[in-house]
């Protein structure tokens, strides 16, 4: 049944020129009969549009350097939107010193360059840790985007080690 509306206004009614099924809000289709995909444009703010993801179980890097050095731990995504967000998590199995009185930075790059820090481990012996993390970032760009973790032995005698593993997982965030 259709009943009219409460006002006087326009009260055309539309058909389209094919066959079909009129839905209404007590239809249902079955699973099987849907096809397709919605464009990430029609998809509200805050909707994961992609996910990809590293993983490197033998994941190993050392460096006596005090300038931050890339490790192989690198994973790219391209986003469909300049909009959209990316949001990273980031994790290493293992950091460590060889010896006493060290400090190791880890750092995130983004195509090369800093978005700051995401680890400062300080040990008065052999430093062994591990370290996840996060991170919300804002690319501004629909061309590919490279993520990298970075670190340096800060302070002490190295070498600082990376070592048993590590993981990146982007996920690209609807803007």
């Amino acid at each position: 049944t259709i009943s009219s509306p409460a006002t006087s206004t326009d009260r055309t009614l539309t058909l389209p020129d094919e066959a079909g099924t009129v839905l209404t809000s007590v239809s249902s289709i079955a699973s099987a009969n849907l096809t397709g995909s919605v464009p990430s444009s029609a998809l509200p703010a805050g909707s994961v549009l992609q996910v990809v993801s590293y993983y490197d179980a033998n994941l190993s890097a050392s460096t006596s350097s005090s300038s931050f050095v890339a490790s192989s731990a690198t994973l790219s995504i391209t986003p469909s939107s300049a909009t959209s967000k990316v949001l990273g998590f980031f994790s290493l199995t293992q950091v460590n010193t060889a010896s006493a009185n060290t400090q190791v930075q880890i750092a995130l790059y983004r195509d090369g360059s800093s978005l700051g820090g995401i680890g400062n481990f300080q040990s008065t012996g052999q430093l062994l840790t591990s370290m996840s993390t996060s991170r919300l970032d804002t690319p501004n760009t629909t061309s590919a985007v490279v993520y990298t973790i970075y670190f340096r032995l800060a302070q002490g005698s190295g070498p600082a080690y990376l070592q048993d593993g590590g993981s990146i997982v982007l996920m690209e965030i609807a803007g």
